[in-house]
């Protein structure tokens, strides 16, 4: 089993070796992940993803919840095959049409709400402990890390506690759905056909469908007509109360965003290179650091706040 402490050429050699392969195995690593490693295996001809992570608590990913989120949106025919699973390691299909941008979420936008609709339609295909997913316990948990470790947002905590709870009493009673809880853009990928598929399953969980829509508009980095038609294109309408569901969870899907990004400045034992590697790939022009993704969000929730955050103020 591969251990957290274990080198990239252990690793590489552990993943060569594995009875999967018809043959040679040949690693060449994959930028991108901002949480775990993954390379490209070439095998016969074939190429796979090896990706391994480890157990985050802070962050709530445990890597059973993982493989079971993995294992069922394959099944659903919403993510590349699952080939091979063992703790901390999975292997799947490769897809080569690569990583979409923000302009091609906003473009796709009905293929993406299409794998949504599938995907929170699909909890019975889950077998295993799959995890909860409920953004307002993680921002709890970040918030009492910033404090504990004196976070450089230390002064900026107290003022997200009160914006977190007075989002979460926002929220109507709702049924919970499988939800995948990560859609930045790189999540979502195209394959050589174009077909567009679901990956990085860290976050996968039962939760609240409303934060995977907020996450195509916030992370697409979209205007509110973009916003409105998430809506539209998965309920067929959008009515107020939709609309202002949309909204709280927009809200906290950029504060848990920004609040992340801290959590892995006071916590991650990525190699500075590989992080610095992967933001320069995800997010040109920014900070090439943790900082850079803490930043760009903390500036995301600033300009949703100010534009929205006094529809919720004075809630009882």
């Amino acid at each position: 089993m591969i251990q957290v402490d274990w080198t990239d050429a252990r690793v590489e050699a552990h993943v060569a070796g594995l009875s999967l392969w018809a043959g040679a195995a040949s690693l060449a690593p994959l930028t991108g992940g901002l949480c775990n490693r993954s390379w490209v295996v070439t095998a016969a001809g074939r190429r796979y993803v090896a990706r391994v992570g480890f157990d985050i608590p802070i962050h709530g990913i445990h890597q059973t919840s993982v493989q079971a989120a993995m294992a069922a949106a394959a099944g659903l025919g919403l993510a590349p095959a699952l080939r091979h699973a063992e703790p901390n390691l999975t292997v799947v299909d490769f897809l080569d049409g690569g990583c979409m941008t923000s302009g091609d979420v906003i473009a796709n936008m009905p293929a993406v709400v299409e794998l949504l609709r599938a995907l929170h339609g699909g909890g019975a295909a889950v077998a295993g402990t799959l995890g909860t997913f409920w953004p307002f316990q993680a921002i709890r948990r970040y918030v009492a890390l910033g404090r504990a470790r004196r976070s450089r947002l230390l002064d900026r905590l107290a003022e997200v506690e009160r914006i977190n709870t007075l989002l979460e009493r926002a929220v109507r009673p709702f049924t919970p759905v499988f939800t995948h809880n990560d859609l930045v853009p790189q999540n979502l990928m195209f394959d050589g056909q174009r077909r567009v598929w679901l990956v990085d399953w860290d976050y996968g969980g039962f939760g609240h469908p409303m934060f995977d829509l907020a996450a195509l508009g916030a992370n697409a980095d979209g205007g509110e007509a973009d916003d409105r038609r998430v809506l539209e294109l998965y309920a067929g309408r959008t009515d107020e109360a939709a609309w202002r569901d949309f909204l709280v969870f927009k809200l906290i899907l950029s504060l848990r965003e920004w609040l992340w990004g801290m959590a892995q400045e006071l916590t991650s034992k990525l190699a500075t290179e590989a992080v610095a590697a992967s933001m320069g790939a995800l997010y040109p022009g920014r900070e090439r650091g943790y900082e850079g993704y803490t930043n760009l969000n903390g500036e995301r929730f600033e300009r949703s706040w100010r534009r929205y955050g006094g529809a919720f103020e004075g809630n009882p």
